[in-house]
């Protein structure tokens, strides 16, 4: 039940009801939120005078400029405090013309409707863009490094044209991830994983996905998982259009918005296949907003392994979550544990596989470097010769990780040098300073630590060479380390690595980063006041101009086949495996 309010021209009065009736009798409902008199570390009370099971609170809240978006949750007071709606938030926009009165049940939400949503007005977006664009000029080292200043300047030019009318939230998003990939650094976007739960919800949590799982191989999508009730999606299709759209020109499209280093598209592409599995996924979080469902659907027009002649499906879309639902429910036997990705097991052969599918850390329900000890001093107990380390969809996290690796493989003491490291201010300006957060304090002021250069930038001093000590328990063997396209950041680092001081041989397809440099590093996450969009940006970069633009190249090139795809057959392990039997 809502009902239209009677609001001055600066406060919203809220008067709401919470049916906790299926919590049977407690004693004490609270809400909490992001906007005083509420807050997320303390509750503002409810009650149930009459015992019916029906909560009531009355507050009003300021307005500012016209209008707020309050975020709540309601809680049960006990210890621990317990909260509704674990992944998602409540949302109510307060304007003057705000309706007042709410009916909620705990535990129970309508998602939003982005066009149900209002706008933001030009002057709200006008003034978002102003701190982003002064953010990426003035701490982005490398903004410059792929797209000229020239350029850059007429992509800001092109995107303010678009902020002189209002636009969704989802619509800004758009037009935010399109400069940023414009930039084309690994570790600059609007990144899916930082959002506050409002962007969240009316972009990434909307039922506009495909209900499908595919693999992009040699330029095509081809279908893995069917998650819908057409049999037309079976034995792995391959889709040519969606919505009459050639999938060559849709994959074209949405990689211009892909995080990647340098030209390297292979890496935009392979971000651009669909698993599943995790909370976000590039595909799943542009496709939808560059080419949204058609009256509720998506057409698609497929060719049959073994067929010429194509054929229609129309399905109806899905959220990622429920996707993720009919995942686990249909195909029980794929991993779906976030413990799984990392793991252990002993080939024939005396081959021991180590996968490991993130160096994030902050993923991991255990301790990583523990684990690392345990399987190594396993594979030392059981005389394992030959070492297959798959990296392989492993896009890199924590250096600390590739490093404490590399001990666990090397033979002897190693030097790698250290690239020249630059920044592009010596103190953030303080304007920006009510937007960033960073989890490292000390670079808000780098004056003491640089000297400036030629090029404007200005580079760390002091530098030091990493020696790479092998670890007592060092892997004794051949190693063999599987890369592809998805490496980039800490795991193009460890191909590097890998590579140069010939810890192992590398089989597989090129991945991605670039060896002229990285942007990473510390990240400043930049949260814009009106829309909320948070934006992240790299605070160091490295520069070899004399090396390519281009990732690592293995040792032995095997790429993946439609065919091989559509047997589940994994050729580059494969080929791994043979090379192992044939060293014997």
């Amino acid at each position: 039940m809502k009902e239209t309010a009677d609001i001055d021209s600066k406060k919203v009065q809220i008067n709401l009801k919470i049916n906790a009736k299926s919590l049977g009798k407690i004693q004490s409902l609270g809400i909490r939120g992001n906007l005083k008199p509420l807050s997320w570390e303390k509750s503002l009370f409810a009650q149930d005078t009459d015992g019916d099971g029906i909560f009531e609170v009355s507050f009003t809240i300021p307005v500012k400029e016209g209008s707020e978006i309050l975020e709540y949750k309601c809680v049960i007071e006990n210890d621990p405090i317990i909260w509704e709606l674990a992944k998602t938030n409540r949302f109510l926009q307060l304007t003057p013309d705000s309706l007042s009165r709410i009916s909620i049940e705990w535990n129970k939400k309508e998602p939003l409707k982005p066009q149900e949503f209002p706008k933001l007005s030009p002057e709200k977006l006008q003034a978002d863009f102003k701190i982003l664009k002064t953010a990426l000029e003035s701490l982005h080292p490398g903004i410059y490094r792929y797209t000229s200043k020239s350029q850059m300047d007429l992509i800001f030019s092109e995107a303010e044209l678009q902020l002189k009318q209002p636009l969704t939230y989802s619509e800004f998003y758009t037009l935010i991830s399109k400069i940023t990939g414009e930039i084309k650094c690994g570790h600059t976007f609007a990144s899916f994983y930082n959002q506050p739960a409002i962007i969240n919800e009316l972009i990434f949590a909307q039922p506009d996905k495909l209900p499908l799982t595919f693999r992009i191989i040699e330029g095509k999508i081809i279908v893995d998982q069917n998650l819908s009730d057409q049999l037309a999606l079976s034995n792995y299709p391959e889709i040519l259009a969606i919505n009459g759209i050639d999938t060559k020109i849709i994959l074209s499209e949405l990689q211009k918005f892909v995080k990647a280093d340098g030209i390297n598209n292979p890496k935009r592409l392979a971000d651009l296949n669909l698993h599943g599995f995790g909370e976000f996924e590039s595909f799943d979080s542009y496709f939808p907003l560059i080419y949204p469902p058609k009256n509720g659907k998506y057409e698609l027009q497929l060719l049959k392994a073994g067929e010429t002649k194509p054929s229609l499906c129309t399905i109806t879309p899905i959220s990622r979550s429920d996707r993720s639902e009919r995942i686990r429910s249909k195909y029980p036997e794929l991993f779906s544990s976030i413990n799984q990705l990392w793991s252990s097991k002993i080939h024939e052969n005396n081959t021991a596989y180590l996968q490991l599918l993130t160096f994030d850390s902050f993923q991991l329900p255990f301790e990583w470097k523990p684990f690392l000890d345990s399987v190594f001093q396993d594979y030392k107990l059981k005389g394992v010769n030959k070492l297959v380390i798959d990296i392989r969809g492993n896009e890199g996290g924590q250096d600390e990780i590739l490093f404490e690796l590399g001990k666990k493989i090397a033979k002897s003491s190693y030097k790698i040098p250290q690239s020249n490291t630059y920044v592009a201010y010596q103190v953030v300006p303080e304007a920006l300073k009510p937007y960033l957060n960073t989890w490292q304090t000390d670079v808000y002021d780098l004056s003491s630590r640089i000297e400036k250069q030629e090029n404007g930038l200005y580079r760390l001093k002091s530098e030091k060479s990493i020696i790479l000590e092998p670890a007592l328990d060092a892997f004794q063997g051949e190693v063999t380390l599987l890369v592809n396209a998805t490496n980039s950041s800490a795991t193009f680092l460890l191909a590097e690595i890998a590579k140069e001081l010939k810890l192992a041989n590398i089989i597989g397809e090129p991945t991605g980063g670039s060896q002229k440099g990285l942007n990473s590093g510390v990240i400043f996450f930049l949260r814009l006041p009106n829309s909320k969009i948070e934006v992240d940006i790299p605070i160091f970069s490295t520069v070899n101009p004399e090396k390519p633009d281009a990732g690592i190249q293995p040792d032995i090139l095997v790429s993946e086949t439609e065919e091989a795809f559509r047997a589940k057959r994994d050729l580059i392990l494969e080929r791994a495996l043979q090379r192992n039997t044939e060293l014997k």
